[in-house]
């Protein structure tokens, strides 16, 4: 059996995969056509059916047979640019504000100037960072530990998105709730919320 590759957008062959049969799964195409074309990893390749944007990308899990495919018919190759992990994503988006938010807390005379070395910090604040970072440390540790993730990779200029949101606003709450000037809330709430967390 052999299956002709073609790109999505123009049309082109791009290459022949042979002896194949109908119990061939998606991922083996794939892997095939990397030999061909060595820097396109199977998680950087989408293959379907037809050419248009409604089509689906075919799983790697399902064989030629479930989707009708037969000798000589065509799948439209598309490729979906370099991929990043997601595991690496995650770590990458939680190790961030953690560490951000950890230099306003740390080291307030690096970004507040050397008057805040001498200002005493509230016990909100000390209570703030801690709840941060067990809130971080946390999602790290599900990370490493618990997450199975649907698909195994996600395109590199999302992991810049994602990063710049996560770090940007962990930036910008350690910012004012670290700050020298940072005006606490009475006695009454700081117990009130310890004795909520």
């Amino acid at each position: 059996m052999k299956i002709h590759l073609v790109h999505a957008k123009s049309g082109k062959d791009l290459a022949t995969i042979d002896d194949l049969d109908s119990s061939t799964y998606i991922i083996e195409v794939k892997k095939r056509y990397q030999k061909i074309k060595r820097h396109l990893y199977p998680a950087r390749q989408a293959l379907k059916k037809g050419n248009k944007r409604a089509d689906k990308a075919l799983h790697d899990s399902d064989t030629l047979e479930k989707h009708g495919i037969k000798d000589g018919d065509k799948l439209y190759f598309k490729d979906l640019g370099p991929q990043v992990g997601y595991t690496t994503v995650f770590l990458a988006e939680y190790t961030g504000p953690l560490l951000t938010y950890l230099l306003f807390y740390l080291r307030p005379p690096l970004v507040y100037g050397s008057a805040a070395a001498d200002k005493p910090m509230d016990l909100a604040v000390h209570l703030a960072a801690m709840c941060w970072s067990f809130h971080y440390i946390k999602r790290l540790l599900e990370t490493i530990f618990v997450h199975r993730f649907s698909h195994a990779t996600m395109p590199i200029l999302n992991l810049f998105k994602n990063c710049g949101y996560y770090w940007g606003f962990a930036a910008f709450i350690s910012y004012f709730i670290n700050h020298p000037l940072y005006t606490s809330p009475s006695k009454y709430h700081n117990t009130l919320a310890v004795c909520w967390i």
